[in-house]
């Protein structure tokens, strides 16, 4: 599919676009894959509309776009993903913490993603591929959202949503109307579950790493990451692959479909195991993890989270119940009498210096409105 590389404008950059010498990130379409083509140039679409609007936007900034048979989109480049930062993170005591407020986050952005859209493109618009590697930290701590080309939308004034033959999105994290192609009447329960399943991975990851493992070469899209309850829904999907096209999911078809499977609760447990170094309290944040996480991954998408703000809340509930109990065992205090600090996601290393002299201040969009079009290789160099 399409490429990311860092790059550094030279000469006079287009209006609102990166100072000359500032690291942006090259995203381009590989001109011999039509479907890599025509997801960026959906992408550039959904760019453009989420920058146009004034305000942060849940996305990196779009600085250019570029024209022809290889489209692409320059933005702001952002030095570190959600796994490889949980990666250097997890050992930290209050990382668990941390991590339920990044999702929190992750939950606001997709919100702000779907309002905007509405807005700007008169569309309801979900992500439908969120995953660790996915939502970007910006140099300023912010998370953001990006690859944008399996988004899936639908008109305001539709009755129903029929989905397009084609699945797009990565197999970990898929909600199972998606892999059906079953109608989505709850378009923003398939971000829910993604982040639902994106806080089952990173806890694998701890597991993973702490036990002295290496992550695989591809991450967090590696079977080991997987739920089982994704797993049992593919093998449903493999052996009646159109069961549900175009109409409802049928829970009751599904294996456990009001509870999540013991193999993840157990998965769930085993994986905060050690993190307090008091079984007592372990097993209370496993209980409440578990609860979250179940609800976001119930069959039935109309019992999920339908609202991202509502999983944001409970995420927030999460890390604070997380602190508490951190700080009882401890033996620290977890009173009125004690302050809980804002956690703020640390700077990220990266090979590459920070972004500097972003446009400031209205209007996202400056050089992508012009389409300049021009090459490049002309405007852009390589790192």
């Amino acid at each position: 599919m399409a490429a990311i590389v860092p790059v550094t404008g030279e000469g006079r950059g287009p209006p609102g676009g990166p100072a000359p010498g500032v690291v942006a990130a090259l995203k381009l379409a590989r001109p011999d894959d039509p479907l890599s083509v025509e997801a960026l140039q959906k992408e550039i679409v959904v760019f453009e509309a989420l920058c146009r609007a004034p305000g942060e936007p849940p996305c990196p900034r779009l600085f250019d776009v570029i024209e022809g048979r290889a489209p692409g989109l320059v933005m702001e480049w952002c030095p570190n993903d959600l796994e490889r930062w949980w990666a250097e993170r997890y050992p930290a005591a209050e990382a668990i913490e941390a991590l339920c407020e990044a999702l929190a986050a992750v939950c606001r952005r997709v919100r702000e993603y779907a309002v905007v859209s509405e807005m700007e493109l008169g569309r309801r618009v979900v992500h439908a591929d969120i995953k660790p590697r996915n939502v970007l930290l910006s140099a300023s701590g912010r998370w953001l959202l990006t690859d944008f080309g399996a988004a899936k939308s639908r008109a305001v004034d539709e009755e129903s949503w029929v989905a397009t033959r084609m699945i797009i999105g990565t197999e970990n994290y898929i909600a199972p109307e998606t892999l059906f192609n079953a109608r989505k009447t709850h378009p923003a329960a398939m971000d829910t579950w993604s982040i639902g399943c994106t806080l089952f991975a990173c806890l694998r990851m701890r597991a993973l790493l702490r036990g002295g493992g290496k992550l695989p070469p591809n991450g967090t899209h590696s079977h080991h990451f997987r739920t089982h309850r994704t797993a049992l829904v593919a093998d449903l999907q493999l052996r009646h692959p159109t069961r549900f096209a175009d109409r409802d999911l049928e829970p009751e078809a599904f294996v456990s479909p009001d509870r999540l499977p013991d193999k993840d609760r157990n998965a769930i447990e085993e994986c905060l195991r050690g993190i307090y170094d008091n079984a007592a309290f372990e097993a209370r944040l496993a209980t409440e993890v578990i609860n979250l996480v179940d609800r976001a991954l119930l069959i039935d998408p109309a019992r999920r989270y339908t609202d991202p703000l509502e999983m944001a809340g409970d995420l927030e509930a999460l890390g604070t119940r997380a602190r508490e109990l951190r700080l009882r065992a401890s033996g620290g205090p977890t009173g009125p009498q004690s302050s809980t600090p804002t956690i703020q996601p640390p700077a990220p290393a990266s090979a590459f210096p920070a972004p500097a002299g972003l446009p400031a201040g209205g209007p996202n969009l400056r050089c992508a409105q012009q389409r300049s079009g021009q090459n490049p290789v002309r405007k852009y160099r390589g790192l």
